[in-house]
């Protein structure tokens, strides 16, 4: 790795709150990426965990109803308690 290559690595690891060897361990996906890196990694890029993480879009419900639908069946699946 070049030195600008690694004095810019440096500059984000300060800006994430982490080491630059852990930085580049999260770049060759090398380790665990911990809870505060990744809010870090997230408020750095902009981009969304789901988008830092490869996940696709989760779809948005458009109305009350839709919304209802959802919890419905969130809900249906749910194991429900017994009446004492």
């Amino acid at each position: 790795m070049s030195r600008r290559a690694k004095a810019s690595q440096e500059d984000v690891a300060e800006q994430l709150g982490i080491s630059q060897p852990a930085l580049s361990n999260i770049l060759q996906a090398k380790g665990a990426l911990g809870v505060n890196a990744l809010i870090a990694i997230r408020n750095y890029t902009g981009n969304s965990i789901d988008e830092l993480l490869g996940l696709p879009p989760l779809a948005r419900p458009q109305s009350g109803d839709e919304v209802r639908a959802m919890l419905e069946q969130i809900l249906s699946t749910l194991p429900r308690k017994s009446s004492p």
